[in-house]
Parts: C-alpha cells; sequence; structure tokens
C-alpha cells in the first residue's frame, strides 16, 4: 500500500478510536480491570486460545512458510480499531466494551512479545517485535485517541453522540473503498491461499476463538457475543508491524488479509445466530406470559 493512502487509512482509524472514545466515559477504561475473572478470561480467549490453535494447525497443514508466518502474525495481534464499536452495536455495554478493549490492548505491549518468544519455541525461527515498538503504536493509534474522544465528550457532553456518529462515517467513507481496491489488487493470490489449507486453518482458529469467547464471556448475552468478537478479531496492523520488523515475505499479508475478511464474516454469521436465538427465546418468554 502506498505510503500516502496507508497514512490517510492510519487517520481513519485514529478517528474510528475517537468516535469510541465520545461514546464513554472515564470511569469505563477501568471497568474491566476491576473484574479479575472478566480480565482473565479475555487473556485466555484472545492471548491463548486463538494463537495456540494458529500455530498448532498451520503446521498440521502444507501451508507456504511466508503464508504461514502471516497467520501466525494476525493470530498474536489482538483487538482491532473498529472492535469497541462491533461490540457496541452487538449489544454489548459500553463500559464492557471499552473496559476489555482498552484491558487487552495494553496487555498486548507485554503479551504479544512474549506470544513471539513462545512462538519461536516451537518453530525454532527468529522472530522478535521490540517491545518500546509495540508501545508507541499503541499509544499513539489507540490510547491518545481513545482519551482524546472521552476528554471531548467530557468537554461536550450534549454534541458527543452525534460528533461520534460524524466521526464514525467519516472513517468508513475512508476504509471501504481502499478496502475495496486493496481486494481488486490482492485477490487473485488471496483465492489462491484457498488450496494450500490456509482458508482451512484460518476458519478453524476464528471458529475456535468465537466458541471460546461465548463460553467465558458471562450470563449477559451483548457482552458475551462481545467477548467472542474480541477473540476473533485481530489487529492488521500489529500483524504488519510484526511482519515488516522480522522482513517477512510481503506475501504474508495476503493471509492477514485473508483472516481479516474470514473474522468479519465469521463474526457476522455469529452475530446473527445469537440474534435470532435471542428473539427466539424472548418470543417464548412471552408466550409463556401471555399463556
Amino acid at each position: 500500500m502506498p505510503a500516502t493512502i496507508n497514512l490517510i487509512v492510519q487517520g481513519a482509524l485514529v478517528l474510528l478510536v475517537v468516535g469510541v472514545g465520545l461514546q464513554s466515559r472515564w470511569d469505563d477504561l477501568f471497568h474491566v480491570l476491576r473484574q479479575p475473572r472478566l480480565f482473565l478470561s479475555g487473556i485466555f480467549a484472545v492471548n491463548i486460545i486463538v494463537p495456540a490453535v494458529a500455530v498448532a494447525i498451520v503446521f498440521l497443514l502444507p501451508i507456504a512458510p511466508a503464508t504461514r508466518a502471516g497467520l501466525v502474525a494476525m493470530a498474536i495481534a489482538p483487538m482491532a480499531p473498529f472492535l469497541p464499536g462491533k461490540m457496541i452495536k452487538g449489544g454489548a455495554e459500553v463500559r464492557f466494551a471499552v473496559g476489555l478493549y482498552v484491558a487487552l490492548i495494553v496487555a498486548a505491549i507485554v503479551v504479544v512479545p512474549v506470544s513471539i518468544w513462545a512462538v519461536d519455541q516451537v518453530t525454532e525461527r527468529q522472530v522478535s517485535l521490540p517491545m518500546g515498538a509495540l508501545a508507541w503504536f499503541v499509544l499513539t493509534t489507540i490510547l491518545l485517541p481513545l482519551l482524546a474522544g472521552i476528554f471531548t465528550a467530557h468537554l461536550l457532553p450534549n454534541q458527543a453522540q452525534k460528533l461520534a456518529t460524524i466521526a464514525t462515517i467519516a472513517s468508513y467513507v475512508v476504509i471501504l473503498p481502499v478496502l475495496v481496491l486493496l481486494l481488486v489488487k490482492t485477490g487473485g493470490g488471496i483465492i489462491s491461499l484457498a488450496g494450500d489449507g490456509t482458508l482451512l486453518a484460518i476458519t478453524v482458529t476464528v471458529l475456535a476463538g468465537l466458541i471460546v469467547g461465548h463460553a467465558l464471556g458471562g450470563p449477559e448475552p451483548g457482552n458475551r457475543m462481545a467477548m467472542a468478537q474480541a477473540a476473533v478479531t485481530r489487529h492488521p496492523g500489529i500483524a504488519g508491524l510484526i511482519i515488516s520488523s522480522n522482513a517477512i515475505d510481503r506475501r504474508a499479508m495476503l493471509a492477514v488479509i485473508l483472516f481479516l475478511l474470514m473474522s468479519i464474516v465469521l463474526s457476522g454469521l455469529y452475530a446473527k445466530w445469537i440474534a435470532r436465538r435471542s428473539a427466539a427465546t424472548a418470543g417464548d418468554i412471552q408466550g409463556e406470559v401471555v399463556g
């Protein structure tokens, strides 16, 4: 991706995070940290299960080394910028979505390098990601924009929701056309991954994340769905940082793009299943009351 377009996309993603901050309060940042069970459940679903399943399955299938590296890098990289908005739209409480996002993205500064080290022990490949580089990435693209949004909402509480809507729409107006162009440009390469087991590996990894996240998300349906989505919505920017920091073949990014697409598709199908299930449950309860 050309540097100018990449900069524009990064700006749009930052604006997306600002939009989430505009819907939040200061107290939301610490909601999940005050609940150790939820925090540890998030770590287990997002940072342990998904990478472990990905590493296990890529070595069972005849996947090319560069593609394998991209898939594992994506499995290690948690919490894409559009995740909090996605969780809130799916019915999660704002404090749960924001609190989980902040807790796990800050934890990623330590967890991601540790995960890379653990993968090194299994694969005998020397891969690294400086903790300082990752911390700076998280600070500038996630934490500062989020804090800026919360601060603006504190100053302009009556306008915050409208500003959040504008920021979100503006972000997607920029991101979606770029994503379409990227798919047109790389479509042939992505399709070629279906035959070597990459598509199967990604599908199994995403399904494992959805199942474990759903199981650990707690009794509230919206929060349970949010935990499942958190487990499978990986951060292509962090994956790209891992790939570029280790001079891995650029073809690895094809696996990153395919992983992103499959996580969107499968988590969308999961959300529809949850919605139908909730509607059916509500209908049964209403029928019992009327009866």
